[in-house]
């Protein structure tokens, strides 16, 4: 399974990261305790290094915030104020 994903595939890890840790605080959440998270995660198991820069991480933020709350929610929004 690994052969379908690798770890630029942040939507799947943000699923993955959700599942195993719902409704985690990303504010508060280090870079350090991300990557033991993800880590952790049994699809994590057999894969390459974990990349290190912190645009990775914020990425990931991102990409678990869109999991965790939805998509674009500007819909709700008058166009006047977007």
């Amino acid at each position: 399974m690994a052969d379908e994903y690798d770890w630029f595939s942040l939507d799947f890890w943000a699923e993955e990261l959700e599942k195993k840790y719902p409704s985690t605080n990303l504010f508060s959440l280090s870079d350090q305790k991300l990557s033991e998270m993800l880590l952790s995660l049994e699809a994590a198991k057999g894969m390459s290094a974990l990349p290190t820069k912190k645009s990775y991480f914020s990425a990931l933020r991102s990409a678990w915030t869109v999991v965790q709350y939805g998509g674009d929610d500007s819909k709700d929004i008058p166009d006047a104020y977007i």
